[in-house]
């Protein structure tokens, strides 16, 4: 089971790493593209990622925009709803049209900025991971 962490500062996306250790194995994405990129290859393999941690500020293509690319090219692949990476916000955006405008697009979770072990478990295991033991 690998996560992909898709974060352009480097303090968030070790911070993340962190926390997604005790899940699974942790992989990156620099911005929008380069995630779109590595879950077309992850797709393609047979290896999709089981989660996506997402950052919606990013520059060039924002996390709502990747998002979408994300969903597109996993339906493109046929893959059943099911079998679709579970992906979770991570943004510093708590209002309410973040949060709607997120679920509208195909997200699964939301996690405000700072992101804490807490905020993540309660997300993840929502979707059904935990923790390895």
């Amino acid at each position: 089971m690998k996560f992909l962490i898709v974060e352009d500062n480097y303090a968030s996306r070790k911070l993340l790493k962190h926390y997604v250790d005790e899940y699974a194995e942790g992989e990156f994405a620099l911005n929008g593209e380069e995630a779109v990129a590595c879950c077309s290859r992850a797709v393609a393999a047979g290896e999709q990622y089981a989660v996506v941690l997402l950052d919606i500020v990013m520059p060039g293509m924002d996390g709502h925009e990747t998002l979408k690319k994300i969903r597109e090219m996993e339906e493109k692949a046929g893959l059943a709803p099911e079998k679709r990476a579970k992906v979770v916000m991570v943004s510093s955006h708590d209002d309410r049209e973040s949060l709607v405008n997120s679920f509208d697009e195909g997200c699964d979770g939301y996690v405000v900025k700072p992101v804490d072990d807490d905020k993540l478990a309660n997300v993840l295991g929502r979707l059904g991971f935990s923790k390895r033991g």
